[in-house]
């Protein structure tokens, strides 16, 4: 870091540990000078939370839009994706309960990360979406925490950092997500049947007319959103996705987001129609 930057660093960490002391909260600081030192701190994070703690993860860091975390003082970046992964697990042992604030410049990448097929690394982070001006953390930041703290109210606390954060909830990021999934798993029944015939069915088992016609039957019901094949397959992966916990993520508030991405699908078509007879 550059003299300034250690400075704002220092004061920042000055002012946070006051409010956190005032709330009978602790501070705990983690250098970090390579990767490895990254990965001790990650360790002793998973100590602490094994411990029993549930803590805060803030990260003084610098980042960049496609290479990742940056550890200061180094070339060393820690990309996005690989970050996520490393998050993954820590999130699992807070049961899906991780709250993670980063100042980094584009931090909110990695919430972008998101694997709906793989357990989530967070249950919120707050990162900014663009490069951050140190003079706006070091005006908003300590009221970021002295709100969050005396409030506990996430929502009204982030209203204070918005111009230049982002905040992700796993339910809410991966709600579109999982509603395209099933969008694609239902939008051709031709498509299915070729699909399931052809991965799945033996060359013996496709000359008989019965499995043709069964097959059929099977593909009917998967190009049918509310199937009892794509129900399960929609919530065994949110069961995934959010570690077992249950949540307001649920099978039929996908399908709820897929009508509306169906009714959005039926505009633009009637859009496009009415511009060509135009």
């Amino acid at each position: 870091m550059e003299d300034s930057e250690i400075g704002l660093s220092r004061r920042m960490r000055e002012e946070i540990s006051q409010i956190l002391k005032d709330g009978n909260l602790s501070l705990r600081c983690h250098e970090v000078i390579d990767l490895q030192s990254f990965n001790d701190a990650l360790n002793n994070l998973t100590e602490i939370i094994k411990s029993g703690e549930n803590p805060i993860v803030h990260l003084d860091m610098h980042g960049s839009e496609h290479n990742g975390l940056s550890i200061c003082g180094t070339d060393i970046s820690i990309p996005w994706k690989d970050l996520y992964k490393k998050l993954s697990e820590i999130n699992k042992l807070t049961k899906n309960s991780l709250f993670i604030f980063s100042w980094a410049c584009w931090g909110i990448s990695v919430a972008e990360e998101i694997d709906i097929l793989k357990p989530c690394a967070y249950r919120t982070i707050i990162a900014p979406n663009k490069e951050v001006s140190a003079g706006f953390l070091e005006d908003q930041i300590p009221k970021f925490y002295k709100k969050l703290f005396e409030g506990r109210n996430v929502t009204d606390s982030f209203h204070l950092i918005k111009e230049q954060f982002s905040i992700g909830i796993a339910e809410m990021v991966a709600l579109p997500i999982f509603a395209r999934t099933l969008a694609n798993l239902t939008n051709d029944k031709k498509y299915i049947e070729r699909e399931v015939w052809n991965d799945t069915v033996s060359e013996n088992i496709k000359k008989t007319s019965l499995w043709r016609k069964e097959l059929r039957k099977l593909s009917k019901k998967l190009s049918d959103p509310k199937s009892i094949e794509n129900i399960n397959f929609i919530n065994s992966h949110i069961k995934i996705f959010m570690h077992g916990i249950d949540s307001y993520l649920t099978f039929w508030r996908v399908y709820t987001e897929y009508k509306k991405l169906d009714l959005l699908k039926i505009k633009l078509e009637r859009e496009r129609y009415r511009s060509a007879g135009a």
